[in-house]
């Protein structure tokens, strides 16, 4: 996480909120709350051999973000 950190901490900075969305999410992320990502999600939605997440990375990005997009406006 050396890119979210870095992120999270220039946000911080102006006070805005880091929604990080990764490939996948290893051991240890959630440290990285402290750093100011006040979210985490994995565009990988279930098991899944790399191959099949490199091929369908792009629609598994999308449906992650419309799911993230509507937790936000719920809240909004």
């Amino acid at each position: 996480g050396k890119v979210p950190f870095v992120v999270a901490q220039v946000a911080k900075e102006y006070g805005k909120p880091v929604i990080c969305i990764s490939g996948s999410l290893g051991s240890g992320y959630e440290k990285l709350n402290d750093a100011g990502i006040a979210a985490f999600f994995s565009i990988v939605d279930r098991p899944m051999p790399l191959e099949e997440a490199m091929n369908k990375g792009e629609a598994l990005l999308e449906r992650a973000a419309e799911n993230v997009l509507d937790i936000y406006f719920l809240r909004g």
